[in-house]
């Protein structure tokens, strides 16, 4: 066991944090819209702050692992990754070609959006889940047992407002219309108690609107600030109406929930339990299968005693590849990752068609920072394969050349492409 965690071993860990967070830095430029910056931000908040919020406010816990070696070492393999795994050719100019679909891209959207929408009807009809339930958390887990289907079905809102909201952008749907429909669709995932599902239409939405206008980095910095304080405060409320516990405690472990959850899963395998050997990924698949069925999360809380109230145990994409492959895995997986970043920002750069859809592949890319792969596996399936039968069925994302390289101000023209592929 460790026991070095006084404040010379803890500040000693946060130089060689920032020296290493300053070398991806470089790369991405404080870019909000960067791939490997979003991985990076969240990563911090959600890992690499653990050891520091622990150190200073809970000196006493004991890590039973090298935090250097399992939290920090991982962030470097990642680093190393963005700057060697990328793509020798240089993006290609967009396409440009006008296509013809079946259907109007307006009335597919709005399906697939009643489609979504009343999903999520029948799952709180029938589960009855209420925000006046008693005990509103172990409720939730507990009515989500047997409605697989409905419940992503009803994630596909995740994208269809995103896509409505190109629309918007276009000034080919209705504004009002619009706000209308995403406060329905808001207001479901937060009947459904899922703070996740609330959030991701909006950073998605973010990513649209900052991709295409020019903005200094101070107001992207001052963005990202913002939203992290949001994120925070509204975690630690919804924890402290709850509970008797006391501010200050449920701000330590919105920072350090994942540290802790990390020294569990070390604590178990392989000592107790055998590498999973990436059968993780594909446990919540069997959740569209008819009865009762189990996601990993739950699996996790269950194969490590754990008896808290609630969801699962959050393994982290840290823990996670521990989990299935050992500490090998963590750092040849972190390291695949910072080339899937890299991958991400350059088909970012030359596909406009499926823009939308790298940029929820982006997010989602910071969301398994704090649930893994095996958390989101399952939705990006049943997401992708709706995403492809909108984009099949309807026009949309074909632009005529002279909106997409219009004058300044109007939409989408800071990022447009000129004939080499090259941004300007």
């Amino acid at each position: 066991m460790m026991a070095e965690n006084g404040i010379i071993y803890v500040a000693f860990y946060a130089e060689l944090y920032i020296l290493i967070s300053i070398v991806l830095l470089l790369k991405t430029k404080v870019d909000l819209c960067n791939p490997a910056f979003i991985f990076w931000s969240a990563y911090t908040v959600l890992l690499g702050l653990g050891p520091v919020v622990y150190g200073f406010y809970r000196s006493n816990f004991v890590f039973v692992y090298n935090y250097y070696l399992v939290i920090l070492a991982p962030l470097a393999a990642f680093v190393l990754g963005n700057y060697v795994l990328s793509c020798s050719k240089k993006p290609k100019g967009r396409d440009r070609h006008i296509r013809t679909y079946p259907f109007d891209r307006n009335i597919v959207l709005l399906v697939a959006y009643v489609v979504g929408v009343g999903a999520g009807a029948l799952f709180l009809l029938r589960s009855g889940l209420s925000f006046t339930t008693s005990d509103f958390e172990s409720s939730r887990i507990t009515a989500q047992s047997g409605m697989g289907p409905y419940l992503y079905l009803n994630g596909m809102l995740v994208l269809v407002v995103p896509l409505l909201f190109d629309q918007v952008l276009k000034a080919r749907f209705p504004k009002k219309t619009f706000m209308l429909l995403t406060a329905m669709a808001i207001t479901i995932f937060l009947c459904r108690g899922s703070r996740t599902l609330a959030i991701l239409p909006f950073a998605i939405m973010a990513l649209q609107y900052l991709t295409y206008k020019k903005m200094k980095l101070g107001v992207h910095f001052s963005l990202l600030v913002f939203g992290v304080i949001v994120l925070v405060t509204a975690s630690v409320l919804r924890g402290t109406l709850n509970s008797e516990a006391s501010l200050g405690d449920y701000f330590v472990n919105f920072f350090g929930v994942l540290t802790y959850n990390l020294n569990t899963q070390f604590k178990f395998f392989p000592d107790r339990i055998d590498y999973m050997l990436g059968s993780t990924f594909f446990m919540s698949f069997n959740l569209l299968l008819p009865g009762a069925g189990q996601d990993f999360t739950m699996w996790l809380k269950e194969a490590m005693g754990q008896t808290f109230a609630g969801g699962g145990v959050t393994p982290s994409i840290v823990g996670e590849f521990y989990i299935n492959f050992g500490m090998v895995g963590v750092f040849c997986g972190m390291f695949i990752m910072g080339g899937v970043a890299n991958f991400l920002e350059e088909i970012a750069q030359k596909s406009f068609r499926h823009r939308v859809f790298v940029y929820y592949l982006i997010v989602l890319l910071a969301l398994v920072v704090y649930g893994g792969f095996s958390t989101y596996l399952l939705s990006l399936s049943l997401n992708t394969i709706a995403y492809f039968a909108i984009s099949l069925l309807s026009s949309g994302d074909d632009l005529p050349e002279s909106y997409r390289v219009e004058p300044k101000g109007l939409p989408y023209a800071a990022r447009a492409a000129d004939a080499s592929g090259r941004l300007r």
